[in-house]
């Protein structure tokens, strides 16, 4: 499974921020909490980003399951 081309896909689709640290997760957590609107506009778009790849996304699922049991 092609992790690198699902993240690029869910930055494209405007569901996904890729960060590079932990401040930089702490500063996008922070402007998303300040920013209601760009952060409904990121949680649709990831509900139609995940619709898209519904079967990528039980693929997964799988793929974690498998690692809890």
């Amino acid at each position: 499974y092609n992790f690198a081309d699902v993240t690029k896909n869910g930055m494209l689709a405007g569901a996904v921020i890729q960060i590079k640290d932990p401040t930089e997760l702490r500063e996008k957590i922070e402007y998303l909490l300040n920013n209601r609107t760009i952060c409904e506009q990121m949680g649709e778009a990831g509900l139609r980003f995940s619709q898209s790849s519904t079967g990528a996304t039980i693929k997964v699922m799988q793929l974690i399951k498998a690692h809890l049991n």
